[in-house]
């Protein structure tokens, strides 16, 4: 989904915040405050485009309506989603399964304004053609 040229992303509406403390890159303990939760990039690689969304939350879920220029082709997207049910979940070799899964689906009746679900702690994928 990374690929061609970075494009720029707009986020508006209700946008939630979070606070952290810990040892960041000067190494000292500090708090930082009101770090976004949703984080949004998006490409574009001649009629392929893609929207990467991360949902930092680790308690709920988030809406997202994707506003973009134009149409996709056949109204179609894939949507791959990486998740697990726990912040903690990992894919270590000594698990006996992965916790961590990729999820794909195709949606169908893509276009600008579609409304996608983020789920808590994810990374959601987007691609699509765009119709000429």
């Amino acid at each position: 989904s990374i690929g061609g040229d970075l494009v720029k992303t707009t986020q508006s509406g209700a946008n939630p915040t979070f606070s952290a403390t810990g040892r960041f890159n000067d190494k000292r303990m500090r708090s930082l405050n009101d770090l976004p939760t949703i984080w949004s990039y998006a490409f574009k690689d001649g009629d392929r485009r893609s929207v990467i969304l991360i949902n930092l939350d680790t308690k709920s879920a988030h809406p997202a309506v994707l506003k973009f220029p134009g149409s996709a082709k056949d109204g179609k997207a894939e949507l791959i989603r990486l998740a697990a049910d726990s912040i903690t979940a990992n894919n270590e070799p000594e698990l006996p399964e992965s916790q961590v899964k990729l999820k794909s689906e195709t949606l169908s009746d893509f276009k600008p304004g579609t409304t996608i679900s983020l789920p808590k702690h994810s990374m959601t994928v987007v691609t699509w053609r765009e119709a000429k």
